[in-house]
């Protein structure tokens, strides 16, 4: 039996950036020696910002504002966002009205606006990417008097072309600052009014400071803790969005307040480091996990996104590589509504069905990304149950009792090297993506660790087919077909030439027969031999062009006319006609492997 799921690993990589105390002391004293400057109001393009402690807070009184000074009700909100953010402003007497995140532009949404008549339109810049808006909707934005706010709370900092007049920004996310989020607004007149509607309510917060000065050592108690402890991420879970129940203070921190002002002048730098961590994930998790896929960016990422295809197997793997301490997961906690209504909202659904996050921060190293994957890969290498037959020399592969795959071995008489040959099942073999890379490396894994094992008596010189790759070995002759063996050992050889690690078998012999063979010498040069095979009233599948030895034929080219019989299939049908003929091997053009069909 594999190993059951029955623990989550610890790991050294945090969610989000660390809290540093010699960075709190420094910006402390930064602040004695200028402190009326707010560094941060160049990071955001604006001398017109409001701060206040997390954007949950920031939304419910920019509406708050709009619906006392301008009589503003009817909000509409994308259908990808977090439930969480909208947990206040559902206590408000605003008319919530969610809309297909994936067509903002859309005739259909522009009706809805009208027919709803909509007072606020929320949009989202999400992970860090910013949207363009057409000239189009924002005239009819501005015609029907309808005003914008923009979620920026993905973005590191802010775009140079705005199209709204309210920004929100959520620093706390992207810097190791305790809370933190920015209220930005385009005009004087409404930066004004708000700030004098708010005055004081946050005065009063404000005078409760010497308490949250108490909470932030708390803070910075609880973080330590934790980075010595190691890090537990969440649960996977792809049925049900995560639920966050998160504290929210009235005020933002001094310290907080502080330490914004502290890092802005380091923003370029962690641009160029997040970029740098997410490709590194990129490059790591391309061989391990190669169902998921991270695209080429063009903007400063908030999160790594892992987009893949869902099904029941790869949501197990992920949920393994997750407690196995892979600090990948669930973004968002999707809105009720959005959740009981699929049809209609289905491209936020599959977002979240599709998609994993992971964490990129600045404080987060290669060494560490490289690290984590490799002893994650090691832990699910250990989920296998290995049997070993020493009579046939091959490695059976199960979980959880079901035949996974199979490592066997074929000899180089040549060079006296052992050629490891892989099998997989077909679904193993699909949920991985058909990818040559993962199971070479899994496969290579499974055998260091069995040849740690010294009661396992396994071959000695075991080399695999992609090591060819590296230039210091000369040695290897895989692509030679020795045909003085079984025929299905000459399968087997062919179907490591070719990199095949899952052939189906359903009739096989069967097509072979249904392929008609004739030889073509040319009269000039005698050596030089032409296979023409095909099938059904002389319709031409193929032609092979080859060299002709005393022992032995060598295959330089072949021409593929009819996609419809794989070229496993052809070659097989002519390494039995020389077998027949008796030559001692074939030799074939490493090059015929980019025609496999």
């Amino acid at each position: 039996m594999g190993k059951k799921l029955n623990f989550t690993q610890k790991n050294t990589i945090s969610l989000s950036p660390l809290i540093k105390l010699k960075d709190v002391y420094k910006s402390i004293v930064k602040s004695l020696f200028n402190e009326n400057e707010k560094y941060y109001k160049s990071l955001y393009r604006s001398k017109y910002l409001y701060i206040c402690p997390r954007s949950t807070i920031s939304i419910l009184k920019v509406y708050e504002y709009l619906n006392k000074f301008y009589n503003k009700k009817v909000i509409f909100i994308p259908d990808y966002i977090c439930n969480e953010s909208l947990s206040l402003i559902r206590k408000s007497n605003a008319k919530i009205i969610f809309y297909d995140h994936s067509k903002i532009q859309d005739k259909k949404l522009i009706k809805k606006i009208k027919d709803e008549k909509a007072d606020i339109f929320l949009y989202v810049n999400y992970f860090g990417k910013f949207t363009v808006l057409s000239k189009k909707f924002l005239n009819f934005i501005k015609n029907e008097n309808i005003l914008i706010i923009e979620d920026n709370t993905h973005c590191i900092e802010a775009s140079k072309n705005g199209f709204s007049e309210i920004e929100i920004y959520s620093p706390h996310k992207l810097f190791g600052i305790e809370d933190g989020s920015i209220i930005k607004f385009q005009n004087k007149k409404f930066y004004k009014e708000f700030a004098n509607f708010n005055f004081q309510r946050d005065l009063n917060n404000k005078q409760k400071q010497i308490k949250r000065i108490f909470n932030f050592l708390i803070y910075i108690l609880k973080k330590s803790i934790r980075k010595i402890l190691g890090y537990k991420y969440p649960k996977l879970n792809f049925s049900c969005p995560p639920k966050t129940k998160l504290k929210i203070n009235k005020s933002i921190g001094i310290a907080s307040e502080m330490l914004l002002n502290f890092y802005t002048p380091r923003v370029g730098f962690y641009k160029s480091l997040r970029r740098i961590n997410y490709y590194e994930w990129d490059k790591n998790l391309r061989v391990i996990l190669p169902f998921v896929n991270m695209e080429e960016i063009n903007y400063v990422p908030y999160l790594g996104i892992l987009k893949f295809k869902n099904t029941l197997e790869r949501k197990k793997i992920l949920e393994k590589y997750n407690a196995y301490g892979l600090p990948i997961g669930n973004w968002p906690d999707l809105p009720p509504e959005v959740i009981k209504s699929k049809k209609v909202y289905a491209k936020a659904i599959y977002n979240f069905e599709n998609k994993v996050t992971i964490p990129i921060h600045q404080d987060i190293t290669k060494e560490q990304i490289r690290n984590c994957v490799e002893q994650c890969f090691d832990q699910y290498i250990n989920s296998f149950r290995l049997i070993y037959c020493h009579d046939k020399k091959e490695i059976l592969i199960t979980e959880e009792e079901n035949f996974i795959g199979k490592i066997f071995f074929l000899n180089n008489i040549k060079t006296n090297q052992n050629i490891a040959c892989l099998k997989f099942e077909k679904n193993f073999y699909l949920t991985y993506f058909e990818s040559i890379d993962f199971f070479y490396k899994f496969s290579k894994k499974i055998i260091s660790k069995l040849e740690k094992n010294r009661k396992l008596d396994l071959p000695k010189n075991i080399i695999f087919n992609q090591i060819n790759k590296d230039k210091s070995i000369k040695s290897f002759f895989n692509n030679e077909i020795p045909l003085n063996i079984s025929d299905e050992l000459i399968m087997d050889y062919l179907n490591n030439f070719l990199e095949i690690i899952y052939e189906n078998n359903n009739n096989f012999l069967k097509k072979i027969k249904d392929i008609d063979l004739k030889v073509l010498k040319n009269k000039n040069f005698k050596n030089e031999i032409h296979f023409v095979l095909s099938h059904q009233k002389n319709k031409k599948i193929s032609i092979f062009k080859s060299k002709s030895f005393q022992d032995h034929l060598f295959f330089k080219e072949i021409k593929i006319i009819d996609n419809s019989f794989g070229i496993l299939l052809q070659l097989m049908k002519v390494s039995l006609f020389c077998k027949k003929k008796g030559y001692d091997y074939i030799k074939i053009d490493p090059i015929i492997k980019k025609l496999k069909i």
